[in-house]
């Protein structure tokens, strides 16, 4: 169906073509014999008529980018009248966190809290992760581990956060004090 805008015709040779591919993958899909109609096929496969759907995808790039008004059943419809969704967001631009720690409900400089920054990532075919603890806005401590080759950036991201909890559970940091954040800048 990809450019069907462009080289689609509706005449009973194209379409002819359409229902022979469609029919060839339905037939594996279904398992079904040779003498099983199209039509059958396309009902046990839950699947509409190829050269419907393309039909139906080249009236609405009519309708919406071309904004051309188009008759569907004796039925005049006018672009301009049709309602469209907005386009949808590039991933890009979608989900943005904006990092603000002077605002957020931890004192980064409190004498009493410990920081654990991780941070797992993949550069160049390898894989590492990274681990810094602060204790009232003093850098202790940093950690950088070379993990094997193969594995994920969501498992650098796990270790590290496992390595800062052994850390801080090494330091005796867990029960000596209430309050220890770990920031992860991770979306996995």
């Amino acid at each position: 169906m990809y450019g069907s805008e462009n080289w689609y015709r509706d005449t009973a040779i194209i379409n002819r073509k359409i229902l022979s591919l469609q029919r060839n993958a339905l037939r594996n899909i279904t398992k079904t014999y040779k003498t099983v109609s199209t039509l059958s096929i396309q009902v046990l496969a839950g699947i509409p008529p190829l050269d419907l759907s393309i039909k139906f995808h080249q009236e609405k790039f009519r309708l919406i980018k071309l904004k051309t008004d188009i008759l569907i059943n004796n039925k005049l419809l006018i672009a301009n009248n049709v309602n469209v969704p907005p386009p949808r967001v590039p991933p890009w631009q979608g989900r943005r966190i904006f990092w603000n720690i002077e605002q957020s409900n931890v004192n980064m400089n409190n004498e009493c809290n410990f920081n654990y920054y991780t941070d797992g990532s993949k550069i160049d075919g390898r894989t590492g992760c990274g681990i810094a603890l602060f204790r009232g806005g003093e850098e202790i401590k940093t950690l950088s581990i070379q993990l094997n080759n193969d594995s994920s950036v969501f498992m650098a991201e796990a270790y590290a956060i496992k390595i800062a909890l052994l850390e801080a559970q090494s330091l005796n940091v867990i029960q000596l004090l209430p309050f220890i954040s770990l920031l992860i800048p991770c979306l996995s």
